[in-house]
Parts: structure tokens; C-alpha cells; sequence
């Protein structure tokens, strides 16, 4: 619904590490026994990258294939 998502898949990728990593330490990780970490910029940006990489990459190429979703001509 968002067209600016639809043709930039870099920007898709970053937002899905973002929305993993928020996920995975304030739902998941608060639900079990771990003691908490303190918060840092530095280790949530590498977080960022790394979740984007690992699980956005192909989760987003994947969907552009299902939906045809073609690279808009510069």
C-alpha cells in the first residue's frame, strides 16, 4: 500500500531488520528468563543490519519474485 516500499527493496530490507529486532528484545526476549541488557545504539545498529541482512534479503526477494514486482526505470 505503501508505493515508495514497492520499488525500493534496500529500504524494505532495513525496515524488516528494524521491525525483527524491536520483535525480538521487547516481546520475545522480555517473555523469558534472560536477565535484560542494557540498551545500546551501537549494538542495535549492527542488530539492524545483521537481522536485515539474514532474514530481509531473502524474505524480500522472495516476495518481489511472488508478486512480480518489477524495478521501476530511472
Amino acid at each position: 500500500r505503501l508505493q515508495f516500499l514497492r520499488y525500493n527493496k534496500y529500504l524494505v530490507v532495513m525496515l524488516y531488520g528494524v521491525f525483527v529486532n524491536l520483535m525480538m528484545r521487547y516481546v520475545v526476549l522480555s517473555l523469558t528468563p534472560l536477565p535484560s541488557q542494557p540498551f545500546s545504539l551501537e549494538r542495535s545498529f549492527i542488530d539492524w543490519v545483521l537481522f536485515g541482512i539474514v532474514f530481509g534479503i531473502p524474505v524480500v526477494y522472495n516476495a518481489y519474485q511472488y508478486y512480480g514486482v518489477r524495478e521501476r526505470e530511472p
